[in-house]
């Protein structure tokens, strides 16, 4: 059983120190990881922030699919 972690409330300081990092531009998160898959060079993605919200710190993996063609019998 794990325990749920309770967030506390934002102190004044922590939202000015916040507010001062989104006017700076600077977006702070943990890394993720997408994949995107180009198909006849049409890029999909699973995740629908790609790639709006993609950062420095991210990892994207991109998986070129080659079509074969059918053989002929």
């Amino acid at each position: 059983m794990t325990k749920a972690t309770i967030r506390q409330p934002m102190t004044r300081k922590n939202k000015i120190t916040q507010a001062k990092k989104l006017l700076a531009g600077i977006d702070e998160r943990d890394c993720k990881a997408f994949v995107v898959i180009d198909r006849n060079g049409v890029l999909t993605c699973a995740d629908p922030g790609y790639p709006d919200e993609v950062l420095p710190q991210d990892i994207v993996f991109h998986i070129r699919v080659k079509e074969m063609p059918p053989k002929n019998e």
